[in-house]
């Protein structure tokens, strides 16, 4: 889901994009909802300025099993970015 459409200009996304999806269980219900935000102002200048979070099904941030909040440039020891960094030459956005 990309908030209100969003598409690039000039080939990126701008600041403020909103992009999300959702992971169900075999019961079909959500497990969680994954995101990123384009935060812009050198938040990560190397990966665009991408933010990536992780909620729960009621749209709270997730926490890891330290307490540590899921969501920031290196989220996951930035497994996020560089996984999206295959599409580094898409504004990191796979789907689009």
């Amino acid at each position: 889901y990309f908030k209100n459409g969003q598409d690039r200009v000039n080939g990126k996304f701008p600041v403020g994009t909103i992009v999300v999806k959702h992971s169900t269980n075999p019961s079909g219900t959500v497990n969680e909802v994954t995101g990123m935000v384009k935060r812009g102002n050198n938040f990560d200048a190397a990966h665009d300025d991408w933010e990536y979070f992780m909620l729960k099904p009621d749209g709270t941030l997730m926490s890891d099993s330290t307490g540590m909040v899921m969501r920031g440039a290196t989220l996951m020891g930035g497994m996020c970015a560089g996984c999206h960094g295959g599409a580094s030459t898409k504004d990191y956005i796979f789907s689009k």
